[in-house]
């Protein structure tokens, strides 16, 4: 669409059925999880421009404040489909995330 095509390279297109699941862009997840119909703890996956996934969360409603974490996949069963292993890092922090507080 043209919001992808002006943000740069498409997003990848993915074979994934999961109700969080949504082909959004990061400033489409965000938007609609700043609304304040959405409860904290309510996320969304959606695609990146290479591979892998981004999964954004609802962590905080005043002010509103949306995580958005990096899915690393393991074990392809085939281009564009939902990798066997999932590995979960924060965005913004490349470790590995021991505890809420980080």
């Amino acid at each position: 669409d043209q919001q992808q095509k002006a943000e740069g390279r498409p997003l990848a297109r993915r074979n994934i059925h999961h109700p969080h699941y949504r082909p959004w862009t990061e400033e489409k997840s965000h938007e609609e999880l700043s609304k304040d119909e959405h409860p904290v703890g309510q996320w969304y996956v959606r695609p990146t421009q290479g591979t892998g996934l981004f999964l954004d969360l609802k962590v905080s409603k005043n002010p509103n404040v949306i995580e958005t974490f990096r899915i690393s996949e393991d074990k392809l069963p085939g281009r564009g489909e939902l990798g066997h292993e999932l590995r979960l890092r924060s965005h913004f922090n490349p470790g590995v995330l021991r505890d809420l507080d980080q």
